[in-house]
């Protein structure tokens, strides 16, 4: 007989099987996000953002000279590049057969930086946005 946790378990797996991972903080998929960002253009109302990117990190109230009204932040870590590291080292023989010589291993590693994105509001219209790295 089944055990009804392991069925809940399984099911509560689907959507991260069929749909992707969850990206960072936003409550949507991360194949989402990133069609999301891709349709990202000024004139979006904000009830369409909601439904594409999930609610935002942060709101924060523009400067009293800026030409917006608020700022909306999302952030998530991203994978800007890769760099070679070394992981450990292997004995190869050489062509007399009588010696060996040590040889270094390496793998490339993830380079990630956290990217913030910042969506310039007036009203309930976005105006702008931009990406900001984070080190």
């Amino acid at each position: 007989m089944k055990s009804p946790l392991r069925s809940l378990a399984l099911l509560s797996l689907l959507p991260l099987l069929f749909g992707g991972c969850l990206a960072v903080g936003t409550g949507v998929t991360e194949r989402q996000w990133n069609a999301a960002l891709k349709a990202l253009e000024p004139g979006l109302t904000q009830a369409q953002l909601l439904r594409m990117m999930g609610e935002p990190r942060e709101r924060v109230p523009a400067e009293t000279d800026d030409n917006f009204d608020t700022v909306w932040i999302y952030s998530r870590p991203e994978v800007i590049g890769t760099r070679p590291e070394l992981v450990g080292e292997h004995d190869i023989m050489l062509p007399n057969g009588k010696h060996t010589m040590s040889v270094p291993d390496y793998e490339d590693t993830d380079i990630t930086v956290i990217a913030e994105y910042h969506l310039h509001w007036r009203g309930e219209t976005l105006v702008d946005w931009e990406r900001v790295e984070l080190k």
